[in-house]
């Protein structure tokens, strides 16, 4: 299971603490019960621990509104390989 990782960064021990109790529930949201390739793991950790400590950096208190926005500004699409991402590629229509 991936862990809370804060990039280096001024916010109090509170806020270090709000960031770290709201990182589980966030990554639950946003990788489910995705299996991830190391890289893709370390990646998105380093994201939603970054989105985490930016909004409560900007005053962000409430845990849920921090789960919330992290959730809608993070991008992540599971399964992107090659033929996954084909599939989704529109096809010409013949005219």
């Amino acid at each position: 299971m991936p862990f809370f990782k804060p990039p280096a960064n001024t916010l109090d021990p509170f806020q270090l603490e709000l960031c770290a109790d709201a990182f589980k529930q966030t990554w639950f949201e946003i990788a489910g019960g995705c299996r991830l390739p190391p890289f893709q793991e370390e990646r998105l950790q380093t994201e939603v621990s970054a989105k985490l400590c930016f909004f409560a950096a900007k005053g962000v208190m409430d845990p849920r509104v921090l789960q919330g926005l992290t959730g809608a500004t993070v991008k992540f699409q599971p399964g992107t390989g090659r033929r996954l991402r084909l599939l989704g590629t529109p096809r010409p229509v013949a005219g």
